[in-house]
């Protein structure tokens, strides 16, 4: 409850928190990373990581977020809390349309996943040449351990990073501008295409085949009609 009053407060009392941000902002990314993905914490997980996502869309708390900070953000905080859990899972087997509904509405708003997603874009906002080489180095490294060891909850988590950045921040809701440093053709021709005509032998491979539909839809205004014809031939 105290992390969400404070998040509520930077937005009304900006001059009254702003002299404690540069010793707060510290102990909340160092408390995520200490929680770890116990189910018991995520509620506290979420207030915290939305409590540096309103640090961060700050132009006035630049200087908080150095590039060691981001990186330990990105690593620590961003891809830990971005991966699936157990609990996802269960959902998904349950229930796959609901969960699909939920992920591609935005209906799973208080997850840590949507968080840290949340956060990724904030971030995105003032620090995107320093993000978008961080998220690329560790998209490799999760698609990596899915090509070499069919760890589907790394490729998961890849794409997830990849769809955070995918939009270049605006302030125009009607407009979208894709993000110059990602390979779009790359990613949909490696890592999309073989998702989507291989058979779904597990729950893992259901999941990833959602994730790329996913992607393709997120990228529907901008693929020409005969790229995704191709993809779902």
């Amino acid at each position: 409850m105290a992390y969400g009053l404070s998040t509520g407060g930077l937005f009304r009392y900006e001059d009254i928190f702003s002299p404690y941000l540069p010793t707060l902002t510290p102990l909340i990314w160092t408390l995520l990373v200490s929680l770890g993905s116990y189910s018991k914490f995520d509620i506290l997980a979420v207030a915290a990581i939305q409590f540096l996502t309103c640090v961060c869309s700050k132009q006035m708390n630049i200087s908080l977020f150095n590039e060691t900070v981001l990186t330990q953000i990105i690593e620590s905080i961003v891809i830990q809390n971005i991966k699936l859990t157990a609990s996802d899972e269960e959902t998904f087997c349950d229930n796959a349309v609901e969960y699909i509904r939920k992920d591609m509405e935005g209906g799973d708003g208080d997850t840590r996943r949507r968080c840290a997603m949340e956060l990724l874009r904030a971030l995105m906002k003032y620090f995107a040449n320093t993000i978008n080489p961080l998220v690329l180095k560790y998209t490799e490294v999760l698609f990596s351990s899915y090509y070499n060891g069919q760890d589907y909850i790394a490729k998961d988590a890849a794409l997830h990073l990849i769809m955070s950045v995918l939009y270049l921040p605006t302030t125009n809701s009607l407009v979208n501008t894709l993000n110059p440093t990602i390979d779009i053709n790359g990613i949909l021709n490696t890592h999309i295409v073989n998702e989507l005509t291989v058979a779904r032998t597990s729950v893992g491979k259901e999941i990833l085949k959602a994730d790329c539909i996913k992607f393709i839809s997120m990228l529907r205004g901008d693929v020409n009609a005969a790229t995704l014809t191709n993809l779902f031939s």
